[in-house]
């Protein structure tokens, strides 16, 4: 037996502890629209784009830092470095941004 949680697993036990603007966005779907806004702009097969949602997800989830997003998105995706980077600005300013300015909000602003 493994000792490495799956995803789901992951959603599981770390979901209850996240701050209130990231079980949101996790539940509304946003990693996925967010996967495929990315595809569209950068002509990406769905594969790519579902490396992506899942690559979100990890990180928000904190389970994968920034170093190894980026160093996943690299290995797999097959794409230049080049479109690697604009992909992971494009996360950062559509996911990490937007999510980081609600925490500061505070937690009035966003429904559990």
């Amino acid at each position: 037996m493994t000792d490495q949680l799956t995803l789901e697993q992951s959603l599981q036990e770390i979901f209850p502890t996240l701050p209130a603007p990231i079980k949101h966005f996790i539940k509304e779907g946003k990693p996925g629209e967010v996967a495929q806004t990315i595809m569209d702009r950068h002509v990406l097969h769905v594969d790519q784009g579902s490396i992506i949602e899942h690559q979100i997800l990890l990180a928000l989830l904190g389970i994968v830092g920034p170093e190894e997003f980026m160093e996943t998105l690299s290995n797999k995706l097959s794409v230049s470095d080049e479109v690697v980077g604009d992909i992971i600005e494009d996360v950062n300013n559509e996911v990490f941004m937007p999510l980081r300015e609600e925490m500061r909000k505070g937690p009035q602003t966003v429904p559990q």
